[in-house]
């Protein structure tokens, strides 16, 4: 489970040289152009050219598998996205990390943080029979002469399975995750221009493009 008394960061290491000559430099991401020229000078103080070698990360859902795909724009738009995200938005990223639909790449990452109301995380609820009594009280609430929650008349296990069933809600150790969209579902990540496909290249810069709001 995520451990929210650590903060969220994400670093990527650059590196120029080789061997005992090398230079590494950790850089914090979203860097500031004075920052990342600053980190550069460091290590590539002769001109040589770097590179990427390590990507570093800490936040819900975030794989290393999903860094070695990346560009590194797309590692510094996800790095200044996730600072955005609050601790509901979080709480919903860690519940939806608990289940199948584990996030594959960066670009399913940076479009949660656009469109986390997507997803629904009721906190109070943990089970079928929380999830039954739930619905009930809510049916109970809407129309006082419908009072099942505390009659022989609806099972609330029962009654939670098939909600569940119906709204194809998932219960993890957080609450009852549901979405508007079908389980399963792929969202496409949000396109970044292939001009900032830049990892792995000698030299690259994060600046050299206009940055993405």
């Amino acid at each position: 489970m995520f451990n929210f008394n650590t903060p969220e960061y994400i670093a990527v290491q650059l590196e120029s040289g080789y061997g005992t000559s090398s230079r590494r430099q950790w850089l914090p991401l979203p860097a500031t152009k004075k920052q990342f020229e600053s980190a550069v000078k460091y290590v590539d103080e002769d001109g040589i050219g770097f590179n990427i070698v390590k990507v570093r990360g800490k936040f819900p859902g975030l794989l290393v598998k999903m860094t070695e795909e990346a560009s590194l724009a797309q590692i510094k738009h996800l790095a200044a996205q996730i600072r955005k995200l609050d601790r509901e938005q979080t709480l919903k990223l860690c519940a939806i990390h608990e289940t199948d639909e584990l996030f594959q790449t960066i670009g399913q990452l940076i479009d949660f943080t656009y469109n986390s109301e997507r997803y629904t995380l009721e906190s109070d609820i943990l089970n079928e029979e929380d999830l039954g009594l739930a619905r009930l009280q809510e049916v109970a609430d809407y129309n006082v002469h419908l009072k099942f929650a505390n009659s022989d008349c609806v099972d609330p296990f029962t009654f939670g399975v098939n909600i569940a069933k119906k709204e194809k809600g998932i219960f993890t150790s957080l609450g009852y995750l549901t979405s508007k969209k079908s389980w399963g579902y792929t969202p496409k990540p949000r396109h970044i221009p292939t001009e900032w496909n830049l990892k792995g290249q000698y030299g690259e810069d994060l600046y050299l493009e206009e940055e993405i709001e």
